[in-house]
C-alpha cells in the first residue's frame, strides 16, 4: 500500500513539475525596450496587394508621440513555442510589414509583422517568433464572436500615421483603429449593436 502511495505522489509531482515547466516555457517573454529607451522606430509595409489588397508603404520614421502606441501592439512579447516549421509558417502567415527599433544606447532590434487571421499580433523579434501576450477578446461585438486580425490592425495604424503625420492628410480611421485595438485587448467592453449602427 505504501508503495502505491509513493508511486502516486511521485507521478503527481512529475505532472505538477511538467505543467509548471511547460507554463514557464509557454510564457517566456522576449524583452522589448520601453518608449523612453528608444531613439527611433522605422516602419514599412510589404506589398500584399494580391493577397489582401494592401499596397506597400516605403519605410518612414515614426514620430515619437506614437512610440507607446506602436509598442503596445507588441507587448508583452511572448515567445511562440508551437512546433510549426519556419517553411510552413512562411507559407501560411505572410509577412505584412516590419519595424526597426533603435535604442538610445545604439542597440538595433528588427521586428517582422505577420498576418495570422483573427488572432493577437504575431511577429518576430530578431528572428524569434512571438505573439502579443495578455488579453485577447475574440468577441469584439457583443452579439458575435467576430475577432480582430491584430496584424492587419497594426498595418492600418502604421498607414494612418504615415497619412496624417508624414503626408499631412486628414485621418481616415485612426479613432476606429484605436477603438478596435482597445476592444480586442479587453481594455474596453465589446461593441454593442448601437455602436455598429452609429
Amino acid at each position: 500500500m505504501k508503495r502505491w502511495a509513493i508511486a502516486i505522489v511521485t507521478v503527481a509531482g512529475i505532472v505538477i513539475l511538467s505543467v509548471f515547466y511547460w507554463n514557464r516555457q509557454k510564457e517566456e517573454l522576449i524583452p522589448l525596450p520601453g518608449p523612453s529607451e528608444l531613439e527611433s522606430i522605422t516602419v514599412g509595409l510589404d506589398d500584399q496587394w494580391e493577397n489582401m489588397a494592401m499596397p506597400p508603404l516605403p519605410d518612414y520614421s515614426v514620430p515619437r508621440k506614437y512610440f507607446s502606441l506602436i509598442l503596445s501592439t507588441l507587448t508583452p512579447a511572448v515567445r511562440d513555442r508551437t512546433s510549426v516549421s519556419p517553411e510552413t509558417f512562411a507559407e501560411v502567415c505572410p509577412t505584412i510589414g516590419h519595424l526597426a527599433l533603435k535604442t538610445k544606447n545604439g542597440k538595433r532590434i528588427f521586428i517582422e509583422i505577420y498576418f495570422m487571421g483573427q488572432n493577437p499580433n504575431c511577429f518576430s523579434v530578431d528572428g524569434i517568433r512571438c505573439f502579443r501576450g495578455g488579453d485577447y477578446m475574440p468577441g469584439i461585438r457583443a452579439e458575435t464572436d467576430m475577432g480582430v486580425a491584430e496584424g492587419i490592425l497594426l498595418a492600418q495604424i502604421i498607414r494612418e500615421i504615415h497619412r496624417t503625420d508624414i503626408k499631412g492628410e486628414k485621418s481616415e480611421g485612426m479613432k476606429d483603429y484605436l477603438r478596435l485595438f482597445k476592444k480586442a485587448t479587453g481594455r474596453d467592453p465589446p461593441l454593442e449593436v448601437k455602436d455598429r449602427q452609429g
